[in-house]
């Protein structure tokens, strides 16, 4: 290469370029690379709370029905109630 007319020089600051050049798509690739992984990384964490979310939905909705299961004996004894009253009072 030197004896084609180019300096030491010229080769020498033609490869740092190169050098420079490459670095930079290294730079390029890695900076890629961090963003899908941060990309799948908020992915899997938003499945995962959706799925928890879901799963607490679910455990609220059971806990209302095993309350409202739980009251209506109550309902029950009540309204009977009320029933006993109700007839002494027609019978009268």
């Amino acid at each position: 290469m030197v004896g084609s007319g180019r300096t030491l020089r010229a080769v020498l600051s033609n490869h740092v370029c190169l050098t420079g050049f490459f670095a930079m798509f290294i730079w390029i690739v890695i900076g890629l690379c961090a963003v899908i992984f941060l990309s799948l990384g908020w992915g899997y964490n938003t499945l995962i709370s959706t799925r928890q979310r879901c799963r607490q939905a679910f455990g609220d909705i059971d806990v209302q029905l095993r309350q409202r299961h739980d009251l209506v004996p109550n309902l029950l004894r009540s309204v009977k109630a009320y029933m006993a009253t109700s007839a002494i009072h027609f019978r009268q």
